[in-house]
């Protein structure tokens, strides 16, 4: 059976190997996109034709403001990977007392795609692109 010293030593060990296998510097976690403005995919507002100045979305940050519900403070996490999560929520917003949006960024700060759940109204996915991206 294997002692407390031997397995501390172990540790040690496989620790030393990987800082010289991997230069001594661990990669660092992408940092998330921090400035955007994305347009709903044709044009179509995020919470209906009810809400006309919804279209647009815009990141700075870690504020986010869409349209005529005002900026909030978002919840945004870089993956490892190519996108970033996005949690956000506006309280009330226009006649609708909350809306919340679960969406992800693929990057770079190319597509906002994710789901809004307006209280009182049906949820549904939307997709905006950055036309900054897309030239």
């Amino acid at each position: 059976m294997a002692g407390a010293g031997s397995r501390s030593a172990l540790l040690a060990a496989t620790v030393a190997v990987l800082l010289v296998t991997t230069g001594g510097v661990a990669e660092s976690c992408r940092e998330a996109c921090s400035s955007a403005r994305f347009i709903e995919y044709e044009n179509v507002p995020l919470l209906g034709a009810d809400f006309p100045g919804t279209s647009v979305i815009t990141l700075q940050g870690t504020q986010i403001t869409l349209g005529e519900c005002g900026t909030v403070t978002a919840r945004i996490r870089p993956a490892r990977r190519y996108f970033s999560l996005v949690k956000a929520k506006w309280a009330p917003c226009g006649p609708v007392p909350r809306v919340k949006i679960k969406a992800t960024i693929y990057e770079p700060c190319q597509f906002f795609v994710g789901v809004v759940r307006p209280t009182g109204l049906r949820a549904w996915k939307f997709r905006a692109e950055n036309p900054d991206r897309l030239r």
